[in-house]
């Protein structure tokens, strides 16, 4: 493995490696999010790319906030607004305390927020939990899925996001959004010799954390079997 530095980002080039793990909490990139002078959101992150075809590059992400001690929604958003104002739908990461769940959610205007099927929950290490206070969420998401908007190691990406004032998936109490340009050339292309290759599907196994928390608690990958109706990033 080898850890390189780019415009402040943590990059990790895996040479070889058939699967990617996330680094050290301390070697992730923050980004404050500020509003009228206090910061809402910390966002924590790290990019790893992949190195052949046969790997798949992956956004480490660690969101923090000690305002409200309620669920958090981070969405990749590219208009930065909650309907995306496609065909294809905005992208919705939400952590739920109580639960212990972090999993996907597609945002729209009707309904607000609405829990992806079974097929597409292919995030990775995630977990949820207050920590000294500050409310944690991990997740790691594969950059470009499909059906998805994708996350693009360079260039901007829109991210919006929303912080509850209880564990409660309902009306936030906070939202807002910001624009982030990791600032790192793409995977490299695949080469002839394995240019048919397929990306292998998301692992059963999670990526292990090593951001020592001790009181989260990590995310069950039961889906809630239903769709969640809820007021999100309402405009």
């Amino acid at each position: 493995m080898k850890i390189l530095s780019a415009a402040s980002l943590t990059i990790l080039l895996l040479n070889g490696a058939t699967s990617q793990t996330c680094p050290s909490v301390d070697e992730y990139s923050t980004k404050s999010v500020e509003e009228d002078g206090e910061v809402k959101i910390t966002f924590k992150y790290a990019i790893v790319l992949a190195s052949s075809s046969d790997e798949r590059s992956i956004l480490c992400g660690r969101v923090e906030s000690d305002l409200y001690g309620g669920w958090l929604g981070l969405g990749i958003s590219p208009n930065l607004m909650m309907d995306s104002g496609m065909d294809m739908q905005n992208t919705g990461i939400i952590g739920l305390p109580d639960d212990g769940t972090v999993q996907k959610y597609w945002l729209a205007n009707e309904p607000r927020v609405d829990l992806m099927g079974s097929e597409r929950q292919t995030l990775m290490g995630t977990s949820i939990g207050e920590v000294n206070g500050t409310m944690v969420m991990e997740f790691t998401k594969y950059l470009d899925e499909d059906g998805e908007f994708e996350i693009t190691p360079s260039g901007e990406n829109g991210f919006i996001y929303a912080l509850g004032e209880d564990a409660t998936l309902a009306f936030h109490k906070f939202e807002g959004e910001f624009n982030l340009d990791f600032g790192m050339e793409a995977s490299p292309p695949a080469t002839a010799d394995n240019a048919t290759s397929v990306p292998p599907p998301a692992p059963e196994s999670t990526p292990t954390s090593s951001s020592g928390i001790t009181t989260i608690k990590v995310a069950s990958s039961i889906v809630l079997g239903a769709c969640i109706y809820a007021t999100w990033f309402g405009m």
